[in-house]
């Protein structure tokens, strides 16, 4: 009687003391996300005055590591832009942006199938010029990212997801001081849409 009562009362405290210590270590949880992307780009700078964000960009993202709500995912992107002042851009015909980026994210659920994600993120980022044949310079720089995405869950593993980013980039461009500003910084609003993939926890 006595085992019976300890098997009875206490083994749930027991099973939620081990729930509990789970939830509170990093742990491996595989999300994939594929997603089109636009940037609109903001305020005076090189970027924004000679070229516009021609759709559609791509993006993936793997997040991988979770602690409790906080995941953390690596992820690469690629925006192709069309040349629109050759005064400012002068042999240059095409521009593409690539980034390599970490990001952190906050995952809130409402409800059984919406989930909103705040997160912060920051990579690096390259700008590649170039003409109709040849590659000309590139220049790098860091990347800052905040913003936030709207997923809705179609399945257990495949959701639909939104998201907005504000994007700031610091390149290391060789330049007079007086323009240095101009040339080295760039900021964007950027706007996602793709598809989510989550691997489901073992139970």
């Amino acid at each position: 009687m006595r085992v019976l009562f300890i098997i009875v009362f206490i083994w749930p405290f027991v099973a939620f003391a081990q729930k509990q210590s789970a939830e509170n270590t990093v742990r491996f949880s595989a999300n994939f996300s594929t997603y089109l992307k636009y940037d609109n780009n903001l305020g005076t700078h090189f970027l924004g005055d000679a070229t516009e964000a021609k759709f559609p960009g791509f993006g993936f993202q793997f997040d991988f590591l979770k602690y409790q709500n906080l995941k953390f995912g690596l992820g690469v992107e690629f925006m192709p832009y069309d040349v629109v002042d050759i005064t400012m851009a002068g042999n240059i015909d095409k521009t593409d942006t690539r980034a390599y980026f970490g990001k952190f994210l906050y995952e809130i659920k409402l409800g059984e199938s919406w989930r909103i994600a705040p997160n912060l993120g920051i990579g690096s980022s390259i700008v590649r010029q170039k003409t109709s044949t040849t590659n000309l310079d590139s220049f790098k720089g860091i990347k800052y990212y905040a913003g936030t995405n709207i997923t809705y869950k179609l399945t257990e593993v495949i959701g639909l997801f939104l998201g907005v980013n504000y994007a700031f980039a610091k390149y290391n461009v060789n330049t007079a001081e007086a323009f240095e500003s101009y040339f080295r910084n760039s900021t964007q609003m950027q706007i996602l849409f793709g598809l989510s993939f989550t691997v489901p926890n073992k139970k």
